[in-house]
């Protein structure tokens, strides 16, 4: 995978962080720590890592009752699992 393909999907997720805080605001770091575990089961249930499971849980998400917010907010969760904010707004 190319260099600018990686920045390109590495901004789309912290879009997706981004996002997050503004729908949910100060309710962010409870909303996105729901996620946060939920991925760590996956990872510890498959051995793969953030991104991956990441990946692997919004592919489960799709046809799912809101289905946008859902993987928005997984994707949310993995930035933050990798890279947190310490509960401020990025």
């Amino acid at each position: 995978m190319s260099l600018e393909k990686q920045i390109g999907i590495a901004h789309k997720l912290y879009q997706c962080r981004r996002t997050a805080w503004q729908i949910f605001g100060d309710d962010t770091p409870d909303v996105l720590a729901e996620w946060i575990s939920v991925i760590k089961k996956e990872m510890a249930a498959t051995g793969k890592d953030e991104l991956l499971s990441c990946l692997a849980l919004a592919e489960q998400a799709v046809g799912k009752e809101k289905e946008g917010i859902r993987i928005m907010l997984i994707m949310a969760a993995a930035v933050e699992m990798i890279e947190p904010s310490v509960n401020q707004q990025p």
